[in-house]
């Protein structure tokens, strides 16, 4: 029988296990290829909510960019129209010695 040797990189980064036996040579290689893609889903999944997360959090910045946009709209708008309406109020025909203020 061939000596092989088989690297498990699931288990230890640089351990180094030699067999004698080719089945169990197969089945140390099925195992690890199960640990290498336990591993990948595993981080497939953590970087899908990380995505998930990242994406929540930029749609939220940018309705809250809307929102203070409409917000200062609508206090433009406002601030013209007083200011329009100052600008054409008529003055009182009252002389300023008979003006009331209220």
């Amino acid at each position: 029988m061939a000596h092989t040797s088989v690297w498990l990189y699931g288990l230890r980064f640089g351990t180094r296990i030699t067999t004698r036996d080719s089945s169990l040579d197969q089945r140390i290689t099925e195992m690890l290829k199960s640990i290498k893609s336990r591993g990948e889903e595993a981080f497939a999944k953590f970087n899908m909510q990380q995505w998930k997360k990242a994406r929540k959090e930029k749609e939220k910045a940018r309705q809250e960019r809307e929102h203070v946009a409409r917000l200062r709209g609508l206090r433009l708008a406002k601030e013209a129209a007083d200011k329009e309406a100052a600008k054409n109020k008529k003055p009182s025909q009252l002389p300023k010695a008979r003006r009331t203020v209220h």
